[in-house]
């Protein structure tokens, strides 16, 4: 999908994940008073994946954009906002939606990871696996202005990712995190993939994203985390 990331701006391609939520009675609100189901869209900008340039934060959607909170990603979902339309509205709405957002995070991961796998047109394997670099590290980049409302995003998808088979390893497999060592000279000396793997039960991580580890320091510091 192509579309402007500002108002009047470059128009980018995004990888688009839509995912729907159902709202709790203690979520409802006058103005959201009839809702049945509310929609979430996380979308990723493909030139991150394409290469190694440095990360921009994206605006935060509700339908219009409203202002950035500081994610490299976009997010898009029916907010309550104030009448300037520069930030969102305090409320039991907003609070319910903004706590849906990490789960719609890992949705878009997953749903990436398994068209890649199946052989997708949209999204290669590498790509898949590089959509990591999106998630924020503390005190680089974009991720230094993360503002409160998203502070919670990345520990709780961090700390769902260490379960999951998330990282794509030098024989194309996605295993966890767990499972996974950055290759470097001396360990592939040491241990080749196929004797690391019959001994310790560990692969190393794909050549190409091993190279993006080197290069990109805010993804090296998420590979870490996991």
């Amino acid at each position: 999908v192509v579309i402007p990331s500002q108002p009047g701006g470059a128009a980018h391609a995004f990888l688009v994940y839509k995912t729907v939520v159902v709202p709790p009675a203690s979520a409802r609100e006058e103005k959201r008073a009839g809702v049945a189901l509310s929609e979430i869209v996380i979308a990723f900008r493909t030139e991150y994946l394409a290469s190694l340039a440095e990360l921009s934060a994206e605006p935060l959607y509700a339908f219009l954009p409203v202002r950035s909170y500081g994610l490299p990603f976009l997010v898009q979902a029916d907010f309550l906002v104030a009448a300037d339309r520069e930030d969102l509205k305090a409320g039991p709405w907003n609070e319910w939606l903004l706590r849906q957002v990490p789960e719609a995070v890992l949705g878009a991961l997953a749903h990436f990871r398994d068209a890649a796998s199946g052989g997708s047109s949209e999204v290669t394997m590498q790509q898949a696996a590089l959509l990591l670099r999106m998630l924020p590290a503390p005190g680089r980049g974009a991720a230094a202005t993360v503002e409160a409302e998203f502070a919670h995003l990345v520990p709780r998808v961090i700390d769902a990712l260490r379960s999951s088979a998330c990282v794509l390893s030098e024989r194309g497999r996605w295993i966890k995190p767990k499972a996974a060592l950055l290759p470097s000279t001396d360990a592939l000396a040491i241990a080749p993939p196929a004797l690391l793997a019959s001994l310790c039960g560990l692969e190393y991580v794909d050549a190409e994203l091993a190279a993006a580890a080197a290069q990109d320091p805010s993804f090296a510091d998420v590979l870490a985390r996991l």
